[in-house]
């Protein structure tokens, strides 16, 4: 199972759930891979000033992992960000999305978008970022440092371990 993160504090999380659903095997969680974007300007390149999820790398992990499900932050912009960082930002969450459904043509991996107020009011918290990492390290064992992104993503398989399985909306062999 993977979690993903998004944003430039972004991060990527995987684990192997327990068969009978009550933990997980082993876990880990990295900063989201990125690239910066350039542009040519008289023969030279130059950085324009924003980076974008590296999808090669994220392919790559995907495909090595090959992960049943991926849970991905269903993110949206706020009054916060401005025009250029709004399209940079869902330009973003776009190429992690099509990665993702990538993945969901090689193998059977499926997808669940969950928006952050709905993982964040179900596991009875707020934009506590510190929090996230305080429980990457209680519910996994790993310390993220203070890195949010990473711990962020291990927080959202745990969501989906504790409120998307008993569902029955996906099973868990």
């Amino acid at each position: 199972m993977f979690g993903i993160d998004p944003g430039t504090k972004g991060g990527l999380a995987c684990a192997e759930m327990l068969p009978d659903c009550s933990g997980y095997a082993w876990s880990e969680a990295m900063p989201l891979p990125y690239w910066k974007l350039a542009s040519r300007h008289d023969h030279r390149t130059e950085t324009v000033g924003f980076r974008m999820p590296d999808v090669i790398e994220i392919a790559r992990i995907l495909r090595e992992k090959r992960p049943d499900f991926i849970v991905l932050e269903h993110v949206g912009t706020d009054d916060q960000f401005g025009a250029k960082s709004a399209w940079t930002f869902g330009a973003g969450f776009g190429a992690l999305l099509a990665v993702c459904m990538t993945a969901m043509c090689d193998d059977d991996t499926r997808v669940k978008l969950v928006r952050p107020t709905t993982w964040q009011a179900a596991l009875k918290r707020g934009k506590d970022k510190p929090l996230s990492i305080q429980q990457a390290r209680d519910w996994f064992g790993i310390d993220c440092g203070d890195e949010d992104g990473p711990a962020e993503a291990l927080v959202l398989i745990e969501y989906f371990r504790r409120f998307i399985v008993p569902t029955g909306e996906v099973e868990c062999i």
